[in-house]
């Protein structure tokens, strides 16, 4: 409640045209485009960067990505530009680090992409500089190499087709060569155990007799 009335009451001074900021202190990064601002004495808010995904930690460049943004913001004073709260109670948000906007910096690094759902909400000059430099990012070949998720497609899918055809083979023959050792492994570790039952059977019929 407390969040929704600061959030309200610096929207309607941004309405106003008043520049309107939350700012405080990163004190933590979750991923790849979140983070937790503390702002005053031991109040923390979570923080959602506005217009940004990257990817989850669970996906490819996930945890390079959380690493990049805490870079970014960690230990720094950070100015959020509120722009909505998400259904899961987070401030969406600007964020500006030491002058420099950090979705915009993600994405020139091509650790995240522009969140084509709600990109539109956002101005003109902004959706322009957003799109630019996840498009520079792609050309260059830069970090990810991997496609915004598509419903009812794996990310393993998306992974696989932003390789080229010499990253795909590279990664195939790495991956043959792991399974073949993990079927020899577990081979020899069925003779063994088959070896050993054998013994034991022929222990307890010569007992029998």
């Amino acid at each position: 409640m407390v969040l929704a009335a600061l959030v309200a009451l610096l929207l309607a001074g941004t309405a106003l045209g008043q520049e309107a900021a939350i700012r405080g202190k990163c004190v933590g990064v979750h991923d790849g485009d979140s983070c937790t601002l503390l702002v005053s004495g031991d109040t923390q808010i979570k923080i959602r960067v506005a217009f940004l995904d990257a990817p989850e930690l669970g996906q490819p460049f996930g945890y390079r990505a959380k690493q990049a943004m805490s870079n970014l913001l960690i230990g720094k004073n950070v100015a959020v530009r509120p722009h909505t709260i998400d259904r899961y109670g987070r401030l969406v948000g600007f964020v500006d680090v030491e002058g420099a906007d950090a979705g915009l910096q993600m994405l020139r690094q091509g650790l995240a992409w522009c969140y084509a759902r709600y990109l539109p909400e956002a101005a003109a000059d902004i959706q322009s500089s957003y799109r630019r430099a996840e498009a520079e990012a792609k050309v260059q070949r830069r970090a990810t190499r991997f496609a915004p998720p598509v419903p009812g497609v794996s990310w393993h899918y998306a992974f696989r087709q932003s390789l080229s055809p010499f990253e795909l083979a590279a990664v195939s023959s790495l991956l043959s060569r792991w399974f073949s050792l993990v079927g020899s492994f577990t081979n020899s570790a069925r003779l063994t155990c088959g070896e050993i039952t054998n013994s034991a059977r022929l222990t307890s019929g010569t007992g029998a007799d």
